[in-house]
């Protein structure tokens, strides 16, 4: 492995070149995720945090702005899909996606504002995308398409809903397609490229970090997290697909101090209520955790009940230590007071848990 230093600002960081080409990958000094989540450009000098957003150029004399609306060909590339994905919705060939959006309530405002829209068989998008100018190996770099054995190219997504995935300055870095029909895999996401990686991306956080709501809204899917800002929760975000990660943590620390975790709630929801309370602890960031019984999830409950129920939900949020004590007095037989205490991280140790729980049992 190469490795080069680097110096900006009196900053000194550390950027490593594995395979070549005009990248390198570092720590962010904002985030200090050991995953490299800092990409630096050796052309332009520019480099930036794909958790964080933090930016920052190794050329003090280099204006930085000027390479925000277009770092890459491959953003590019995948605007141009994501508003062709979105004017297919409206034609002939996306009616049956238009009919399943709006039965799910869904507006144009904000099929428009997420970047939602219908991918056909390809054909249509490749067509427009190469009269652009956009080459194949364009194409197959941004994981749109992806070439056969026999050189041709398969279009990844054919038949489903889309979903732009977006990082924190709104760039289009991905897409998530989702089937209509009950088909598996539910979801389908862009394969990992060097700009998009799920562990390091929250759905909607792009337009959550502008929200007059200080606070994040932390949900377990994107339909949650469309349904919660059409509701006027614009501040709701979600993981894509993958359990909460150290660096979606710290986007979410980097922008706030309080979140309020919305899972769903069934056991999978219980268990990844107890692993996010696990990685926000010694964060500095507040955990509060509300919940939608007797609905399944956030889309479902303001489907059913409406936004000032989910408020009134919101409002009434527990602790994460009272959500622990809760768990802990629901549960048939004896607690595991010592895996509580470790899912805390020892700030309560297990007979001070146990004395809370009896407490709590006994109605005090």
């Amino acid at each position: 492995m190469k490795k080069s230093e680097i110096i900006e600002g009196g900053r000194n960081m550390k950027f490593y070149n594995v395979e070549g080409g005009k990248y390198r990958y570092g720590v962010c000094p904002r985030c200090k995720e050991e995953a490299r989540t800092m990409v630096l450009d050796v052309n332009t000098g520019v480099f930036t945090c794909m958790a964080c957003g933090f930016l920052g150029s190794t050329k003090r004399q280099t204006d930085i702005q000027k390479y925000l609306p277009a770092d890459s060909k491959i953003h590019e590339l995948n605007a141009a899909v994501g508003k062709i994905f979105t004017e297919t919705l409206y034609t002939k060939y996306g009616n049956t996606a238009l009919e399943y959006l709006k039965k799910r309530g869904i507006t144009d405002e904000i099929i428009w504002r997420f970047g939602l829209g219908y991918a056909s068989n390809g054909k249509h998008a490749r067509v427009e995308l190469e009269k652009m100018g956009f080459s194949e190996e364009e194409l197959i770099a941004s994981g749109i398409f992806k070439r056969n054995e026999d050189g041709s190219l398969w279009f990844r997504f054919s038949g489903r809903v889309m979903f732009e995935i977006r990082d924190v300055k709104g760039r289009v870095i991905g897409f998530s397609g989702r089937v209509m029909d009950g088909g598996e895999p539910k979801y389908k996401n862009s394969p990992e490229t060097e700009f998009f990686r799920k562990r390091n991306n929250l759905y909607g956080f792009d337009q959550a970090i502008h929200s007059e709501k200080k606070y994040i809204i932390l949900c377990e899917g994107q339909m949650d997290v469309i349904a919660m800002h059409q509701a006027g929760f614009t501040n709701a975000v979600a993981t894509l697909g993958t359990a909460l990660t150290e660096v979606q943590v710290r986007m979410i620390r980097n922008f706030t101090k309080c979140v309020v975790l919305l899972y769903d709630g069934d056991q999978a929801g219980e268990k990844a209520t107890k692993k996010a309370i696990e990685l926000f602890q010694n964060t500095g960031v507040e955990v509060f955790i509300a919940n939608t019984a007797p609905c399944k999830d956030p889309d479902e409950f303001l489907k059913t009940y409406g936004k000032d129920a989910i408020r009134k939900k919101i409002k009434a949020a527990i602790t994460d230590l009272e959500y622990m004590v809760q768990l802990a007095v629901n549960e048939d037989g004896a607690p595991d007071y010592n895996e509580i205490s470790n899912i805390l991280l020892k700030n309560y140790e297990p007979e001070k848990l146990k004395k809370l729980v009896e407490k709590k049992r006994n109605g005090q």
